[in-house]
């Protein structure tokens, strides 16, 4: 009777065991890994997408001015994923190192053999657009502009190799500026502006089946990582310049109010826990995520000078975000008629 017992407490324990087994802690680790990537790259992209087709020059040499813009740079950062390391250390059963690893095994071979490269330095590219006009009182107006369609993104994965990659992004601005103290003497011109920018950015990546050792059982999970970005950006700029000729150095200081929310996630996800007969222990449809909204003043500092070839402008810049030190370089022309 007691060994009959015994038995029937160790079957229960041990079939009480088998089904409590649960991916929750798995799907617990995909959500962190989501939201750690969304702190390192919501904060570098904030001051990425305030950058480009700015103008340098504080005093408007002529009101009936029109130009049009383009400019090229990129956020400098020192590096992402840099959460992810061989201990594990801020995950509980996903081997997040191995995870990422088979999500580059599959990638184009420049991105595959840049990742260790890539936690150590890692640039966010930005292209912009603008047309300048006058406008009431006074006033000069900027319209700003850049979109990264998801059909060229299509055909660019198509050229790559890299089936099931979509990506798109779209930045639009507008600033407006007035001059407060003309350029004279030693006298600097001084101007003050307005603007508000406005960008989204979304990306999906394939992620190719992942297979995880589990002390004999096998951890299985597909689907598509996908990334959504919202900015929007509203404040003032301080602006500073003196002519020398060709050369016109100056200093921007921009106090700007962002509200941000970043989503990350698995679309068409699924993830199953096999015992080592190959039978399926458990599975879930369950979708990881992680989610931020940021609500936050950045005091941005731009400096620089502007080469003027008559109607044409060459104007080398940098940004430096005095509460978090990120940079970003920039280079941008400009025509006037």
């Amino acid at each position: 009777m007691k060994k009959s017992v015994c038995f029937v407490i160790v079957f229960l324990l041990f079939v009480s065991a088998l089904f409590s087994q649960t991916l929750e802690p798995v799907i617990d680790d995909l959500s962190n890994f989501f939201y750690e990537f969304g702190k390192e790259t919501l904060i570098p992209m904030f001051q990425n997408e305030l950058s480009g087709c700015g103008i340098g020059n504080a005093d408007f040499d002529d009101d009936d001015t029109f130009y049009f813009g383009a400019s090229l740079g990129a956020n400098l950062t020192n590096g992402i994923f840099k959460f992810v390391n061989e201990e594990n250390s801020a995950f509980d059963l996903l081997d997040v190192n191995y995870f990422v690893s088979t999500i580059m095994e599959d990638a184009p071979d420049f991105v595959g053999d840049g990742y260790d490269f890539f936690q150590t330095f890692f640039l966010f590219p930005n292209f912009r657009l603008a047309a300048g006009f006058p406008f009431f009182f006074d006033t000069e107006m900027t319209i700003l502009f850049s979109i990264l369609p998801g059909i060229l993104t299509d055909w660019i994965a198509d050229l790559a190799a890299y089936g099931g990659l979509e990506a798109s992004s779209l930045n639009a601005g507008i600033r407006l500026r007035k001059v407060l103290l003309k350029d004279a003497g030693w006298f600097p011109a001084i101007s003050l502006g307005l603007g508000y920018t406005f960008s989204y950015f979304h990306i999906n990546i394939p992620v190719p089946e992942f297979e995880q050792d589990m002390e004999g059982d096998i951890l299985r999970l597909s689907g598509t990582l996908f990334l959504d970005n919202m900015l929007n950006t509203v404040g003032v700029d301080l602006n500073l310049s003196k002519k020398f000729g060709i050369f016109v150095p100056f200093v921007k200081l921009s106090p700007y109010f962002q509200w941000a929310s970043y989503h990350g996630g698995m679309s068409d996800f699924y993830a199953e826990i096999e015992d080592s007969i190959g039978d399926t222990i458990v599975d879930s449809t369950t979708s990881p995520e992680g989610e931020i909204f940021l609500y936050e003043i950045s005091m941005v500092l731009t400096f620089g000078f502007e080469l003027v070839f008559g109607d044409y402008i060459l104007f080398p810049y940098s940004t430096f975000d005095l509460s978090t030190n990120n940079v970003t370089v920039n280079l941008e022309m400009r025509s006037e008629f």
